[in-house]
């Protein structure tokens, strides 16, 4: 709760937020997916727009450490939010033997 993120996504760019929520769900309005276990995230500082469609898959990091994958987000007038995945729940499901490639070349 109330950690620092930031992500990268491809259509707002660089923008941060504070942990609201460690676990929620929310549902998809165009897909009507309801998706579980996920963190909500509002945005800092005068950022308006902390997510918009096209930053899904963005990574969700603070420090050094990626904590999840971007998942969908909304916003009111006066408050923006984003969820991401948590990259906890790869290990949960596929076992701790894998690799996160980093680079500074992109492939």
């Amino acid at each position: 709760m109330n950690q620092y993120v930031c992500k990268a996504g491809i259509t707002t760019n660089y923008t941060c937020g504070q942990v609201q929520e460690t676990s929620t769900s929310y549902k998809d309005d165009v897909t009507g997916v309801t998706v579980k276990d996920v963190v909500k995230i509002y945005a800092t500082g005068n950022t308006t727009d902390y997510s918009r469609p096209g930053d899904s898959g963005a990574t969700t990091w603070a420090g050094e450490v990626l904590l999840g994958v971007h998942s969908g987000g909304g916003d009111t007038s006066t408050l923006s939010w984003g969820y991401a995945a948590k990259t906890s729940k790869v290990a949960e499901h596929f076992g701790s033997d894998f690799t996160i490639y980093k680079s500074s070349n992109p492939l």
